[in-house]
């Protein structure tokens, strides 16, 4: 499980990678869990089985890469990337996403 607000202290981060594994073993990502990690410019999380709840991966500020590939991702709910407009690729290739709502993607304007 990424709690919410669980990097918040992580204040100059360049790139984060928690899961380059073809099976990750994170089954939980909270709302706000990357809030406050504002210099963060790379987040590698492949092969997740999980639903991107509302909020998922909001305010981020600073990140250019979200790689989310060669995952199971049950649902992608509205507004999982909520003020996060200035992410530049969000990386959802080879991956089996069973439900995406209307506003997933939402306030991504790059």
């Amino acid at each position: 499980i990424i709690e919410s607000y669980a990097f918040h202290g992580l204040k100059s981060v360049g790139s984060l990678i928690l899961c380059l594994l073809p099976t990750c073993p994170i089954k939980q990502i909270d709302p706000n869990a990357f809030f406050g990690l504002n210099t963060c410019d790379t987040i590698e999380l492949t092969g997740i089985h999980t639903t991107l709840r509302s909020h998922s991966f909001s305010h981020m500020t600073s990140i250019r890469l979200l790689n989310l590939s060669h995952s199971d991702i049950l649902h992608i709910h509205s507004y999982a990337f909520n003020h996060s407009e200035h992410i530049g690729t969000v990386d959802l290739s080879s991956s089996m996403i069973s439900n995406l709502d209307s506003h997933a993607f939402d306030h991504l304007s790059n």
